[in-house]
């Protein structure tokens, strides 16, 4: 049986002075996103990187990539993290497709079903599920070419659009927070008594085959020290294996709000001379807990008997269908071992040299917005987008991914 590791140095994430520390060499490099790419990819893990572009003024994330979509100037009072924030919650965006009734998602569909099975992606080519099964997998990966060719790799995450329900909130998530979601569930499955726990499903209503169900998230364990984990609500959760199953899912969402993450990103910067703090009532951000619950979700629907599933879709139903409702509906991505570990290079091999406020050259580590450009650009250089980086399949698991042995984790 593997050695049980606690949470600080699970989710250990170097500091520069820990990076510079452990490192064989550290390189000064001027590089943009897909250098930096290419660079981590071909060199020693021994080898770290210190980033000198924002030195010479040329920041990774700059005013240009968050105020075209935000439509003006912003007022940025010098803080660090703040234009990270500016980025994740204005940046241009991977937008899915979003349609407009829903005969127009049924005819997508029916497009999809008469689709010739050589035109998809190479990795479903072979799988004995048919295309339907694949709509939001293939919707996602065109929304990201088609936001590579608009805006480069400066991308700030995906979002989506319900098109039934009283919550017409954007959706909107990262895939930093998709990598943050596996590590949580890697480390769950150490030990039983650290396993997500669900609660009660309300599925037994005669309207979850057209409303879906609300799942109740009992516990969720957080990354950091002596926070507790959390509780939270999930609604509109598919369950019958039904034509409103796809609709349903673009109108999934989540209770969790007192999540450090959330709060950041829910507060809505408004006007060129101040900022005001309030709640955005346009946006319903995923984060990693969200995620996690969500995966759990499906693994756990996977196992019900045949009885309950049947009972879920009064009627007879073909089961190994039945099963992958949750599966197949899931707007959120499953990373593979290819991106978890190139973002465990970025977390242990990148620190950005930086000019404080006195004119000194400082190191520090790079914000979530530059994470999410760097794994953005990662996913544009793989020769099938994110079917080489963010599609597990069939035959792993995703508790199989590795998030310990790393080099700087090793030697602590």
């Amino acid at each position: 049986m593997a050695r049980f590791i606690g949470k600080r140095r699970y989710f250990f994430k170097p500091t520069p002075a820990q990076i510079i520390e452990h490192s064989r060499e550290i390189r000064d490099v001027h590089a943009e996103p897909e250098e930096l790419v290419d660079i981590i990819s071909n060199t020693s893990p021994e080898i770290a990187f210190r980033l000198t572009n924002c030195v010479d003024g040329n920041p990774i994330i700059s005013r240009e990539h968050y105020e075209e979509a935000y439509g003006g100037p912003y007022r940025i009072d010098g803080k660090a993290g703040r234009p990270s924030w500016h980025f994740l919650r204005h940046g241009n965006e991977a937008t899915i497709t979003q349609f407009r009734s829903t005969e127009e998602l049924h005819l997508a569909l029916e497009n999809l079903r008469r689709r010739p099975r050589e035109e998809l992606p190479p990795h479903i080519i072979d799988t004995p599920w048919s295309n339907i099964h694949y709509f939001f997998l293939i919707l996602t990966s065109e929304a990201y070419e088609r936001a590579f060719q608009r805006h480069g790799t400066k991308i700030s995450g995906k979002t989506w659009k319900p098109l039934v329900g009283n919550d017409r909130r954007i959706r909107k998530t990262f895939l930093t927070q998709e990598l943050e979601a596996s590590w949580i569930t890697c480390y769950c499955e150490q030990d039983p008594r650290l396993s997500i726990r669900i609660g009660r499903s309300y599925d037994d209503s005669y309207a979850v085959p057209t409303d879906g169900a609300t799942v109740r998230i009992e516990r969720v364990p957080s990354r950091r020290i002596k926070v507790p984990p959390y509780s939270f609500d999930l609604y509109s959760v598919p369950r019958a294996y039904n034509s409103f199953r796809h609709i349903i899912a673009l109108s999934i969402g989540s209770t969790l709000d007192n999540h450090p993450f959330k709060r950041n990103l829910g507060i809505a910067y408004r006007g060129a001379r101040g900022r005001k703090k309030q709640k955005d009532p346009h946006m319903l951000f995923f984060v990693a807990q969200d995620i996690a619950a969500i995966h759990k979700d499906i693994r756990e629907f996977y196992t019900l008997p045949a009885e309950e599933l049947r009972r879920i879709n009064h009627r007879r139903v073909e089961t190994r269908y039945a099963r992958i409702v949750p599966l197949e509906t899931s707007l959120v991505r499953i990373p593979n071992q290819n991106s978890v570990s190139f973002y465990l290079n970025l977390i242990d091999r990148v620190i950005i040299a930086y000019r404080d406020e006195r004119g000194r050259v400082r190191d520090r580590n790079p914000t979530m917005g530059e994470y999410e450009i760097f794994m953005s650009t990662f996913v544009k250089t793989r020769t099938h987008g994110l079917w080489d980086s963010f599609f597990l399949p069939g035959n792993q698991r995703m508790q199989e991914l590795d998030w310990v042995h790393r080099p700087i984790y090793l030697q602590r």
